[in-house]
């Protein structure tokens, strides 16, 4: 996969990669995806259902960190991202 960052190693504050199509079925339109980093992915899940969100996937051990895909109550998703201590 390719992947691009902003500032090399811990520097890095933005990322950009292409997902493979067969992570998509036929048809879905390209979209962006944000990711926010989160000390602990487990409470902030708990926090978005809290505040009327909802938790799509995950949290999950992934090896980008702990993950989970969420949507806010307008609608919008993007991830939580607890990554791992180096």
């Amino acid at each position: 996969m390719d992947y691009a960052n902003n500032h090399p190693g811990e520097a890095a504050t933005a990322g950009l990669c292409g997902a493979p199509r067969a992570w998509f079925p036929e048809g879905t339109p390209s979209f962006w995806r944000a990711y926010f980093i989160v000390e602990d992915a487990d409470a902030a899940a708990e926090q978005v259902r809290q505040l009327g969100g909802t938790v799509v996937d995950g949290p999950m051990d992934t090896p980008f960190g702990r993950l989970a895909t969420v949507v806010d109550p307008a609608g919008a998703t993007f991830q939580i991202a607890q990554v791992p201590v180096q």
